[in-house]
């Protein structure tokens, strides 16, 4: 009786479907390029190997999390039939400093269709900025004191400057209020004037692609601010992010919004230069951003007196 269970789990075990059996997808991760610094891009090389007829793609909208953002992905291989290898060089931007895990989100794609897969994750020891070097000079020769009264100039200097910065910081705040508060349109109709008005300049087109994501970044914050109630003028890209998803928006619109400010940040503190295509892409974006979580008007009451 044992030798018969034996003989039949041996048959039943090569007579197994060669999918049970196939060989999953590997992942070889390293650093390619560059220092693990907060909000300075890094290089990462993947290497997948894969079984015969099957290869992968990152998903962008699933791999990009608070903590770091997908700057760019290129497949450096031509994936086809023959070859079981995928090379692909990622631009990571570190959103946090200490340890960041690298956890990215992968389609599958089979003979048998599509599946999601996770590469196993890689951790960043994220820095600050690096302090930058101080260039020493040689000891100076002594030098005369000067007379007892320029203490005195140099403090009336300091307070001057304190005076007029209190006023100019003073005024600056009292009209952003004053236009706040006479401005009574709803803040979607602000922002989307606002956007137009953005995509009809000419900063993108004269490279000042710093002023014009600052610029479209804090109208988008200023209707934030307006529509939701919240200081988001005040809050970094990370914390909005927070705050909107207790909102609970629709995962699209908090997905559409993420993709924007991250690639925002990317050209405001990396100072990447963007694509050609990111002006109508991003300028979409806030509309649609605008349009998605205006407040929804009422629908009309249909019907009327019976005959």
């Amino acid at each position: 009786m044992m030798k018969f269970r034996a003989i039949f789990l041996s048959v039943a075990f090569f007579a197994l479907p060669k999918t049970a059996l196939a060989q999953q997808s590997s992942f070889n991760i390293a650093v390619a390029s560059g220092t693990p610094v907060l909000a300075t891009p890094i290089e990462l090389k993947v290497i997948v190997q894969n079984p015969q007829g099957e290869y992968v793609s990152l998903d962008l909208a699933a791999s990009t999390t608070d903590t770091f953002a997908i700057a760019g992905v290129q497949e450096i291989s031509q994936k086809d039939k023959t070859s079981a290898s995928q090379n692909f060089l990622l631009k990571i931007l570190p959103l946090n400093v200490g340890p960041v895990p690298i956890k990215l989100v992968w389609k599958l794609k089979t003979p048998s269709g599509y599946s999601e897969i996770q590469s196993p994750p890689l951790v960043l020891n994220v820095a600050d900025k690096p302090l930058k070097t101080l260039k020493i000079y040689d000891i100076a020769s002594p030098m005369k004191a000067w007379p007892l009264l320029w203490p005195w100039i140099l403090a009336a200097i300091i307070i001057a400057l304190i005076v007029w910065a209190y006023f100019k910081r003073k005024k600056e705040i009292s009209t952003v209020s004053s236009s706040l508060s006479i401005d009574t349109r709803p803040a979607h109709v602000i922002a989307q004037e606002e956007i137009e008005k953005l995509k009809n300049s000419r900063l993108f087109e004269e490279a000042r692609y710093q002023e014009f994501y600052f610029e479209l970044s804090e109208i988008l914050k200023r209707y934030f601010e307006r529509r939701f109630s919240m200081p988001a003028t005040k809050m970094t890209t990370v914390e909005l992010h927070r705050h909107l998803k207790q909102s609970e928006l629709d995962p699209q619109i908090l997905s559409r919004f993420k993709n924007l400010f991250d690639r925002a940040d990317l050209v405001k503190f990396a100072k990447v230069s963007p694509e050609k295509n990111w002006h109508s892409l991003d300028i979409e974006s806030s509309l649609y951003l605008v349009e998605s979580t205006k407040p929804k008007e009422p629908l009309p009451v249909s019907g009327g007196a019976p005959r």
